[in-house]
């Protein structure tokens, strides 16, 4: 209980920044509270609309991805790398936008990740993690594009399941 509480406090914070930071492919708060925080509700997320792929036109596919590179690239330039993107954590509002979401594994650039979601993160042959950055960010981002382009997760066609 204290762990998830202290996640949420970190997630406060992420939420208090981009406040004074704001993007419009990151998810804002409405209001953060002691109980919780209050977000906009948005359609559904990603991860439910790329199933099948052939329903997403590649106009949309391109969007999206300027909407994610734009989201993630705001982020770096604040000092920060999301930790944990994936298209369940990215949401899509009713006119077809993206908004990056779940900001409790969101860390400093040079931190250690606080997750690692294969096949989303990158990891090395002892499934270790670099420090967070540009290169985490990088990997993510290209595991998120494969997911829209082809409509399923990195090596899912070779029965690699994620662990979500």
């Amino acid at each position: 209980m204290d762990e998830n509480i202290g996640n949420i406090e970190k997630e406060k914070a992420i939420y208090h920044l981009l406040d004074s930071h704001p993007h419009p492919n990151l998810l804002y708060a409405i209001l953060c509270i002691p109980e919780g925080i209050f977000m906009p509700r948005l359609e559904t997320c990603l991860a439910a609309l790329l199933e099948p792929p052939s329903a997403v036109s590649p106009d949309r596919q391109e969007l999206w991805i300027q909407q994610l590179a734009s989201a993630a690239a705001w982020l770096e330039k604040l000092g920060l790398a999301h930790g944990d993107l994936r298209p369940e954590n990215i949401l899509v509002d009713r006119d077809g936008n993206l908004s990056v979401a779940d900001f409790d594994a969101t860390v400093a650039v040079g931190s250690e990740l606080r997750l690692a979601t294969l096949p989303f993160t990158k990891v090395d042959e002892k499934f270790q993690t670099p420090p967070a950055g540009p290169e985490t960010e990088q990997f993510s981002i290209g595991s998120c594009i494969y997911n829209i382009r082809f409509g399923n997760a990195p090596f899912a066609d070779l029965g690699f399941e994620s662990p979500v």
